[in-house]
C-alpha cells in the first residue's frame, strides 16, 4: 500500500488529503470532500484516521460550516468546530485535528 503522505525533504511540507465525508442540505445526502493539510496537521490527521475515526463536514443553514470527527464505535462526535465558510476554515480544520489527535476510547 502506498502511504497517503506526500514525501518532501522538509517534513514541514508532508501534504495529507483529509477525507471528509459531507452533508448536503436540505436532505443530508453525502458526497466525498478533501481538505489538504501539510506539516503536522498532516501527521497527526492520518494517525486520526488509523484510529478509525471520521472526518465529517456540513454547511449550515447559517451558512457557517460544521467540522466534525466522529467515533463510529461510540456514535459520537469527539471533536468540533463550528467556523463562517470562508478564509477561517483552514485555521478551524488544523485545531480539528489537534483536537482529535489525543482522542482515547474509554474501555
Amino acid at each position: 500500500m502506498i502511504d497517503p503522505l506526500t514525501k518532501a525533504a522538509n517534513p514541514n511540507e508532508l501534504q495529507f488529503d483529509i477525507p471528509f465525508t459531507q452533508y448536503l442540505l436540505p436532505d443530508g445526502r453525502t458526497r466525498r470532500a478533501t481538505f489538504s493539510v501539510i506539516g503536522k496537521t498532516a501527521v497527526d490527521a492520518k494517525a486520526v484516521l488509523d484510529k478509525g475515526l471520521r472526518f465529517e463536514c456540513e454547511i449550515l443553514t447559517t451558512s457557517e460550516v460544521s467540522l466534525t470527527v466522529f467515533d463510529p464505535e461510540t456514535e459520537e462526535d469527539i471533536a468540533i468546530e463550528i467556523v463562517a465558510n470562508g478564509p477561517g476554515v483552514p485555521d478551524a480544520v488544523d485545531r480539528l485535528v489537534e483536537s482529535a489527535v489525543s482522542y482515547e476510547r474509554k474501555e
